[in-house]
């Protein structure tokens, strides 16, 4: 969640009035409305793309990860990486992940707060081409689900605030078939009432991993509402999702990040033609925003956090090898924008690490690596944008724009 000390009420926290359809905006403005469909009426030429989001997430945090590893990760077995750009509509200030994830989820840029949605209207995404091509969607997350960055790809509201709308939206019947992540029982972002709305439309919920898998037998869409928010001393209590990982209690039932990714791409391989899967690792901008709180504290654990995305994006590469194949499946890794001016101490020593800019986003150019359908077009990507349109097959129809217009 972008939140927590330092950064500020988004200015459309009230704002949550319905989103006006393309059609009805045209009619009532004369401007032809947003061009919303250019380049998206053709399904990605992937029959299975599955994306990786690491929140906050720059080259530094990478370099981090590899360092304390000892090794070569996961995300190295793909082509990349590239850097790209990650400006929104709101001039001068760095992206917010509502805002981030929307360019990655429609391929449009927007104002820092709104969710798929500009000027008062909604923006197609990723997961709506998906259904027009009868693919199976699916997300995950370790931060609690009706957060800025998965809700991108599912919902369109003119603020991340409205978590009303948000819910509602997610459970109005044609979501998606795999909703996992976290939640706090005594937060404002409540499963209990998440259940009942999913529950109601069909959905089978769970709150065990196992006990889920042992459940949902069928065909039907499946909620999972992990943890019980922050658990261990010094983790931010705005941060109502999944426990990391590195500071989990030994006899912890939360699933890891990987475990959740394999159970959907297990649910979603079922699809006869496809299925597209987004996957979000919370936790990184979670400690940029609070590390200058307590930066060697930080800088311990930031390597950690990082490694969760890559233990995903290890099982998500089992899983293409032996389940499909990257002959037709994209697999992309990328970030929304950079959190703290994280960097790495003089000699790239990572127990002295820095977070200059926090709590802070930052307007640093992110890496996105990719292997698959379309990777070929990895060298264009110039702003966040343009991996929509790698995801989508347009990379090499749209030239990428390197940012949005001024």
């Amino acid at each position: 969640m972008d939140g927590g000390a330092g950064v500020p009420p988004d200015p459309l926290a009230d704002v949550c009035a319905p989103l006006a359809d393309l059609e009805q905006r045209a009619s009532a403005t004369g401007d032809g409305g947003i061009d919303d469909d250019a380049g998206v009426a053709e399904p990605a030429p992937a029959r299975n793309v599955i994306v990786l989001i690491g929140d906050g997430t720059g080259a530094a945090h990478w370099e981090a990860a590899r360092a304390a590893a000892g090794r070569a990760l996961a995300v190295d077995s793909l082509e990349g990486p590239v850097l790209y750009g990650t400006d929104s509509l709101s001039i001068g200030v760095a992206t917010d992940s509502a805002a981030g994830a929307t360019a990655i989820a429609t391929g449009r840029c927007t104002h820092n707060g709104a969710v798929s949605a500009s000027a008062g209207a909604r923006l197609t995404t990723l997961f709506q081409v998906a259904g027009r091509a009868g693919k199976g969607t699916g997300v995950v997350t370790n931060t609690f689900i009706i957060d800025a960055t998965p809700m991108a790809f599912a919902v369109q509201t003119p603020s991340r605030y409205c978590a009303d709308d948000i819910a509602a939206q997610l459970f109005a019947g044609d979501g998606p078939d795999v909703i996992l992540g976290g939640f706090v029982p005594s937060s404002f972002f409540a499963g209990d009432g998440l259940e009942a709305l999913a529950s109601a439309s069909g959905y089978r919920v769970g709150f065990d991993l196992a006990a889920l898998r042992a459940e949902a037998t069928d065909d039907a869409p499946v909620l999972g509402l992990f943890g019980e928010g922050p658990s261990v001393p010094g983790w931010p209590e705005w941060e109502n999702g999944l426990t990391p990982e590195i500071l989990r209690a030994a006899d912890s039932d939360e699933p890891t990040l990987a475990e959740m990714a394999s159970f959907a791409l297990d649910r979603l391989g079922r699809h006869d033609e496809g299925f597209v899967l987004v996957v979000e690792n919370e936790h990184p901008d979670t400690v940029g925003h609070v590390a200058y709180l307590d930066v060697p504290l930080a800088a311990e654990w930031m390597p950690g956090l990082v490694l969760e995305l890559d233990d995903a994006v290890a099982e998500v590469t089992r899983w293409v090898e032996q389940e499909s194949s990257f002959d037709e499946t994209l697999v992309v890794v990328c970030a929304d924008h950079e959190t703290g001016g994280y960097a790495l101490g003089p000699e790239g020593e990572v127990a002295s690490a820095t977070f200059p800019s926090s709590p802070n986003h930052t307007r640093a150019a992110v890496p996105i690596f990719a292997r698959g359908p379309g990777a070929e077009r990895l060298r264009d990507v110039m702003h966040l944008t343009d991996i929509f349109h790698l995801l989508t097959g347009n990379l090499g129809v749209l030239p990428g724009t390197g940012g949005c217009p001024p």
